[in-house]
């Protein structure tokens, strides 16, 4: 299993790189190493994609004053 923390950095790097379309390629990375029969790499996706929503949730929109 890997560590949370290795989690958090894979969304936070998502994120960056995908900004508002992170959520979608997370989600899409989950689904297409489950189809190849990798449950283990699609439930490590589900994982980073949720963490991407909650960093999507907590990162300001606009600039902060």
């Amino acid at each position: 299993m890997i560590p949370e923390i290795d989690i958090w950095r894979a969304a936070n790097l998502t994120f960056k790189r995908y900004g508002d379309e992170a959520l979608d390629e997370s989600s899409a990375r989950a689904d297409e190493l489950a189809a190849g029969e990798d449950q283990s790499g699609g439930a490590t996706w589900r994982r980073i994609a949720n963490a991407v929503v909650q960093l999507a949730n907590q990162t300001p929109s606009g600039p902060v004053h």
